[in-house]
């Protein structure tokens, strides 16, 4: 028969345990040669003294002593060598831990004792629970006129504790400018459950912080808080973390204060735009419709005035200036306070992506008497000193009163309703591919003025309703006018609120 091994005993792990409202800490231990023993060893053996009530105790009992032979734990009732690899004793609360302990194999049958080395505890035990606190990032919203700043500060946590002990780690953000404290933000966080390697970290720590994530052996949290102050460009802010609450040992401390300055006022990206010109020819006058569009971006809440003249030229000549009043009042951020409508901006702004857009109709009359020349629109610079994405600002048209229909009619309006809509597209493709009879105003179905209906109007009225394409030529689609342009279409049939 093979020599019977002494045990090789490793530590493999701690913590803390409450029983009967008693506190203790247990240990584990394993030996890890356990499959050298055979299983004899542990047979039931009724023929040598019982353990306690058990009359059939196994042949071989293990103790757990410390380094002065002090009895820890005793098993008695082992029945196979498997059974050994996981041994554990108890240590309460405030009794001394001890640096090192034995294993002993009690064979009974032949009264031999075979005893592991002292194993040393330190590897396992329950380390003191830390945290590592830091301000990670400063990041500012620049106020306006008003001489407001707003900071944003991240505060991150990081704990390591493999105790299921609750932990208050609530802290405070002191917040300075030019050395005077501004603001003071409760920064509150309650550890609650373990935080342990493989054992209880399993993908998002237990009941910590709300919304913590667990990584390796600890668990990290993270939030925004923000803070607003009177000052503006150049002011120094220091943002620095007060000891923990809690009382927990920090073990880097290095991190704990963050200092940055507060930047200029970011560049207002914003565009101005004629979109649309176009001239009605009313007999005695002209009139000339243009769409006038702004779009901006700016992500702080300062007040902006950009409002601007639009100057109307004919033949070169200034014929009329038109006053805009337009003033952006609020911020417009991505996904923050951008949610579909610009705030309190314009009035009438729409809100797409990161910025406002703006556009309006206006219009401007002439005499009648020129019949052909050019229409400009210009758009003068706003009071307002900010740097333009695009400075094309400025729009021509040519027009003429040939010898076109002397109906009046609004160009697109196919059906002859009054208006430029689906239904005139609709009316066109019916005209032309299922012989739904003749059009009202053949010249209104013209959508882009070559003298003939054919498919490319429909397409082009389609274009222009959802894809922000050229609008109907000359008269155009809102007012009633004439063609200036002459195409062999019959007199038109129409009648939607144009007079004769």
């Amino acid at each position: 028969m093979s020599p019977i091994p002494g045990p090789e005993v490793r530590c493999t792990g701690s913590g803390a345990v409450t029983l009967a409202g008693i506190d203790s800490t247990e240990y584990h231990l394993s030996v890890i040669n356990w499959q050298e023993y055979p299983e004899e060893l542990f047979a039931p053996s009724p023929n040598l003294p019982p353990c306690g009530a058990n009359d059939s105790a196994s042949r071989t009992w293990v103790t757990i002593v410390d380094d002065q032979d002090q009895f820890l734990n005793r098993f008695c009732a082992f029945s196979s060598p498997g059974d050994l690899e996981d041994l554990w004793f108890k240590v309460f609360d405030g009794d001394p831990v001890p640096a090192t302990v034995s294993v002993g194999l009690y064979d009974r049958l032949f009264e031999v004792t075979h005893t592991s080395d002292p194993v040393d505890l330190a590897p396992c035990s329950a380390p003191e629970p830390t945290h590592n606190r830091r301000i990670e990032e400063v990041e500012f919203l620049q106020g306006g006129e008003s001489g407001s700043a707003a900071v944003r500060i991240r505060y991150g946590l990081e704990v390591f504790d493999s105790s299921s002990d609750t932990l208050n780690l609530n802290a405070d953000i002191e917040v300075y400018v030019d050395g005077a404290l501004v603001d003071v933000i409760a920064a509150d966080a309650t550890k609650r459950g373990a935080v342990t390697c493989a054992v209880t970290c399993a993908g998002s720590c237990p009941s910590i912080f709300g919304d913590g994530v667990c990584t390796g052996c600890s668990c990290q949290y993270g939030n925004w808080f923000s803070s607003a102050f009177g000052g503006g460009e150049g002011d120094e802010v220091r943002v620095r973390l007060v000891s923990a609450r809690g009382g927990v040992n920090e073990f880097d401390d290095t991190d704990d204060v963050l200092t940055a300055v507060v930047p200029a006022p970011p560049p207002v990206p914003y565009d101005r735009a004629i979109e649309e010109l176009e001239v009605v020819d009313n007999g005695d006058t002209k009139e000339i419709r243009f769409l006038y569009a702004i779009d901006l971006r700016d992500s702080t809440d300062r007040t902006l005035d950009l409002s601007a003249d639009l100057e109307v030229y004919v033949n070169g000549e200034l014929t009329d200036v038109i006053v805009t009043n337009v003033v952006k009042r609020g911020a417009v951020t991505c996904a923050v306070t951008c949610g579909g409508s610009c705030p309190s901006i314009f009035g009438d702004g729409v809100c797409t992506g990161c910025g406002c857009s703006y556009s309006n109709w206006f219009t401007s009359t002439f005499g009648g008497e020129d019949s052909q020349g050019s229409v400009e629109i210009r758009i003068a610079p706003p009071p307002t000193d900010l740097p333009e994405l695009d400075d094309g600002n400025a729009m021509t048209v040519a027009f003429s009163s040939g010898p076109g229909s002397s109906d009046p009619f609004r160009r697109g309006d196919a059906n002859g309703d009054g208006s430029t809509d689906l239904s005139d597209g609709v009316e066109t493709l019916g005209f032309l591919f299922l012989g739904e009879g003749q059009l009202p105003c053949e010249d209104a179905a013209d959508f882009n003025d070559d003298s003939s209906v054919d498919l490319a109007d429909a397409v082009s009225l389609f274009d222009h309703l959802f894809l922000r394409g050229p609008g109907a030529s000359l008269p155009g689609g809102a007012a009633c006018g004439r063609d200036p342009s002459a195409d062999g279409f019959s007199s038109c049939a129409y009648s939607a609120g144009c007079g004769s």
